[in-house]
């Protein structure tokens, strides 16, 4: 018999930062500045930051449901994995829902799209459906389908193996140009006296898509020595 051990070895992660300020110009029109940071490592992008600001619609906001569109630009400034960088005025436009189901579950859905004035064929769009389910009042299960697409994704270039001959070039990897992620989260909510009710805020709900993340993931190495 030989001597087993495991090694864990961080592999890829995802993180997401984002923060909007949204201003109201009469009950239907208004506007908003945002900023949002992105790590998103499964799709070959080790740092992404996004500023832009731009109008909102609102085409109705009840108590039980709520549609709201947006339309601005952006500036982006993006570094792959692999240390390339590049920086563009940007596009964006945006549709939201919200649909209540008694006071404790919602369903959202958002659509987002993102284009690259510089070169219009490079766009990304993210379609994120999401069930929320209040379990008390500061806390919510929710569950969230997103797909996120990338018309041109990130393309790194990948060294040879060791065992390679000498002299072999770089391999050029194309990450995917879609991206679908299934998640489930607990939700913490810290001051519950702000929002109508236990499902949450139709204002705060609704109006900036946040992609679920996917979570650092780790490669397992067995090694053995006779």
């Amino acid at each position: 018999t030989g001597d087993v051990s495991e090694e864990t070895k961080l592999t890829a992660e995802q993180y997401l930062s984002a923060g909007k300020y949204p201003r109201q110009i009469h009950a239907r029109l208004g506007w908003y500045g945002s900023l949002r940071w992105t790590r998103n490592q499964f799709a070959g992008i080790q740092n992404r930051s996004i500023v832009g600001a731009g109008l909102s619609y609102s085409f109705f906001s009840t108590d039980v449901h709520k549609l709201v569109t947006e339309a601005g630009v952006d500036y982006t400034d993006e570094e792959s994995l692999d240390g390339d960088s590049r920086s563009f005025a940007g596009a964006r436009l945006y549709g939201g829902y919200l649909r209540k189901f008694g006071k404790n579950a919602e369903f959202t859905s958002d659509l987002e799209f993102l284009m690259n004035l510089d070169d219009t064929e490079d766009w990304r769009a993210n379609w994120i459906n999401s069930v929320t389910a209040t379990l008390t009042e500061r806390i919510a299960l929710k569950f969230s389908d997103a797909m996120m697409y990338d018309d041109q994704p990130v393309v790194v270039l990948v060294a040879p193996d060791d065992d390679a001959p000498i002299g072999t070039p770089d391999a050029p990897y194309v990450f995917d140009e879609l991206d679908p992620i299934l998640t489930a989260a607990v939700v913490i909510t810290f001051c519950p006296d702000d929002r109508p009710n236990a499902a949450g805020s139709l204002r705060s709900r609704v109006g900036y898509p946040a992609p679920p993340l996917k979570g650092p993931t780790s490669e397992r190495a067995r090694v053995s020595s006779a």
